[in-house]
C-alpha cells in the first residue's frame, strides 16, 4: 500500500478515487494541483472539494454514467486559462458490481495551445494566399480566353494545366479555412427550412458537365413532393458537392452515380437520409475509420485519379454532425460505395 500511494503521488497525471456513494477515496497531488483543490475532503461527496461551476457540472455528469467516457474542459485557475482532459471509468468489485469511479485528469493546455496557434496560422496563411492567387487564375483567364493575343495550340494545353491546378489550390485553402473555422468555432450555420431535392437537384446539375468528361451516368432517386430538412443550404450543398465529386473521382468511365433520399424516423423524431451511392472501386472495410480524419487519403490506386486534399471528408463528417446528423459508407472492394448522412426534417 505505502508502494501503491508513493507511484500515485509521483505520477504527473491526476487520479481521483470515489466510491458508489460518490465520496472521495483517493486523490493525488497531480490532481489535487490540476483542479486547484486546497481543502480536501476525504470520505465526503466529491463536489464539497470543488469550487468551479464547470468542474462541478462536469462531475455531475461523469457521475450519472456507467461507462467509460472522455471530457475536455477548460477553466480559469491563478487567472490563467488551463485545460483538462477527463478520462472518467466504473470500477467493478469481485462480484463485478460497480464499486464506485477512477478518474484520470492529464493536462492538455499547452496542447490546446499549440493547436489554437495552428489554426490561426492556417486561417491568416489561407485568407492572404487567395488574393495573389485570385490575380493569377484571372491572368491565365484572360490569356486563355484570347484578350491578350492569339494562344497557340500548345500554349493553350499548358495554360490549361495551369488553370486546373490553380483551382485545385484553390480548393485546397477554401478546404483549409472551412477546417480551421470549425477548429475554432468560427463556423456558423444559418439554418432555415428548405427542400433536399431541389439541393440535390441543383448540385447534380452544376456537376454534369464533370459527369460527362469522365463518361459517367449521374441521376437522382427521390421521392415526389417536398421533402423538408432544417439546415443550411449553402453547408449542405458543399457535403453534396463533396460526395458526389469524391464518387466521381473514385468510378471508373462507364460507371453510374446516383444520389437518393428516404425518410425514417427514431425516438428523437423524423429525419431524411441522403445517400451517394457509385459503382466505384470500392473501399476496404478496414480503412472505413480513416476516411472521415483529417489528410485521411486512401492508398493510392492505378484506378484511382489523381487530386483531393485530404479534408473533404473529414468537413463533410463535422458539416453533417453540426446539424445534429450523422455520417456513414458502406461499401465492398470493387462492388462501389454508397456515403449516406441524415438531417433532422424541418
Amino acid at each position: 500500500n505505502q508502494n501503491l500511494e508513493a507511484m500515485l503521488q509521483s505520477m504527473s497525471e491526476g487520479v481521483i478515487g470515489l466510491d458508489n456513494s460518490k465520496k472521495l477515496t483517493l486523490i493525488n497531488s497531480a490532481a489535487k494541483k490540476l483542479l486547484g483543490i486546497k481543502d480536501v475532503k476525504l470520505r465526503r461527496p466529491i463536489l464539497e472539494s470543488l469550487q468551479d461551476k464547470n468542474m462541478i457540472a462536469l462531475f455531475k455528469e461523469i457521475l450519472s454514467q456507467k461507462r467509460f467516457i472522455i471530457k475536455d474542459i477548460s477553466f480559469e485557475l491563478d487567472s490563467s486559462l488551463r485545460a483538462v482532459k477527463f478520462y472518467a471509468a466504473p470500477v467493478s468489485d469481485s462480484l463485478d458490481k460497480q464499486a464506485g469511479w477512477i478518474v484520470l485528469l492529464t493536462d492538455v493546455t499547452k496542447e490546446k495551445e499549440i493547436d489554437r496557434m495552428k489554426s490561426e496560422f492556417i486561417s491568416t496563411t489561407s485568407h492572404e494566399l487567395r488574393t495573389p492567387l485570385a490575380a493569377i487564375k484571372e491572368s491565365v483567364l484572360l490569356i486563355l480566353d484570347g484578350t491578350t493575343g492569339k494562344v497557340s495550340p500548345e500554349q493553350n494545353r499548358f495554360l490549361g494545366i495551369a488553370k486546373r491546378n490553380i483551382n485545385r489550390l484553390t480548393d485546397l485553402i477554401n478546404d483549409l479555412l472551412d477546417i480551421s473555422k470549425i477548429e475554432t468555432g468560427k463556423l456558423e450555420l444559418e439554418r432555415v427550412s428548405c427542400d433536399i431535392s431541389k439541393l440535390i437537384k441543383e448540385v447534380l446539375e452544376s456537376l454534369q458537365m464533370l459527369a460527362k468528361e469522365n463518361r459517367l451516368d449521374l441521376g437522382m432517386k427521390v421521392p415526389k413532393g417536398f421533402l423538408k430538412v432544417k439546415c443550411d443550404p449553402k453547408r449542405i450543398t458543399q457535403v453534396l458537392i463533396n460526395l458526389v465529386s469524391n464518387s466521381v473521382k473514385f468510378t471508373p468511365a462507364g460507371g453510374r452515380i446516383s444520389v437518393s433520399t428516404q425518410v425514417a424516423s427514431d425516438k428523437k423524431g423524423k429525419f431524411i437520409v441522403v445517400s451517394v451511392s457509385d459503382t466505384g472501386i470500392g473501399i476496404d472495410k478496414k480503412d472505413f475509420d480513416r476516411l472521415f480524419t483529417r489528410f485521411g487519403q486512401l492508398d493510392g490506386s492505378l484506378t484511382r485519379r489523381p487530386g483531393g486534399t485530404g479534408l473533404g471528408l473529414a468537413i463533410c463528417k463535422e458539416l453533417v454532425e453540426m446539424h445534429d446528423g450523422q455520417i456513414w459508407v458502406e461499401s465492398k472492394l470493387g462492388k462501389g460505395s454508397t456515403f449516406s448522412f441524415t438531417l433532422p426534417a424541418g
